[in-house]
């Protein structure tokens, strides 16, 4: 069987790009990373843009074949995989949260955020594509970037990125592996507890249009339950813009 390895990459537009590449060339083992250390187009959410200075954070991606999973199911893996971060941000920072689909915050501000992008085949998930920004010894961010932070800017202590990123590595593959051995009812737990703003009162844009919500839950097809005006509703992403700090 292959083992996973972690490859580095000095620089590159986006380690998404890289490892999407590699696994259209060869298969390679599940686990494995593509590890940018200057990613120079990082890419978020939509036409988000993901925004790192050079050596100071971790830019990665880790390759996943979750043909077990039904294409319904998808979005559990996003679960698996934010659990799986937010547990590593738990370990140096307590106030940790996710924040519906899968940033993770600290208090109110953005430490990390995760992409994936998933290869389907014959309607099955022939692999996935995680792609992972955790903000770690950057101090001072671009002035466009509405509330981030980092790991340094918390702790105020500096951190060994390989050492970080083995962490993580074995953290995301021991909540992959819960999602294999269908253990659904542990990473839904863990995500609800961690849900930014549950049960508060926050505001959101929907069309343009700026309403008060009150977060309840994310389902296991990824729909964000909120209540507006005591009256449940579910988004799909995409449909709702939750307004931090506002």
């Amino acid at each position: 069987m292959l083992q996973p390895s972690i490859i580095k990459i000095e620089e590159a537009a986006s380690s998404n790009t890289e490892a999407m590449s590699l696994v259209k060339q060869q298969k390679l083992a599940e686990g494995t990373i593509v590890w940018v250390l200057n990613q120079t187009q990082g890419r978020g959410q939509g036409k988000k843009v993901w925004y790192s200075n050079a050596n100071e954070n971790l830019t990665f991606s880790i390759i996943l074949y979750p043909e077990f999973l039904q294409l319904e199911h998808q979005f559990l893996l996003s679960k698996a995989i934010a659990s799986a971060v937010c547990k590593t941000v738990s370990l140096f920072c307590d106030e940790s949260f996710i924040k519906w689909p899968n940033d993770i915050y600290v208090k109110n501000n953005k430490i990390a955020g995760i992409l994936i992008e998933n290869i389907i085949q014959k309607n099955k998930m022939a692999a996935s594509i995680v792609g992972i920004g955790i903000n770690i010894n950057q101090t001072e961010f671009n002035s466009t970037i509405p509330n981030p932070t980092s790991l340094r800017n918390e702790t105020g202590k500096i951190f060994q990125l390989p050492e970080l990123l083995e962490l993580l590595q074995n953290n995301i593959l021991s909540e992959y592996n819960s999602l294999k051995m269908h253990r659904f009812t542990s990473i839904y737990e863990y995500y609800d507890s961690k849900l930014y703003m549950k049960n508060k009162l926050i505001s959101a844009k929907i069309n343009n249009n700026r309403v008060q919500i009150r977060v309840k839950e994310v389902d296991q097809e990824g729909y964000l339950h909120a209540l507006i005006n005591d009256k449940e509703h579910l988004f799909a992403v995409g449909e709702i813009e939750l307004l931090i700090g506002s």
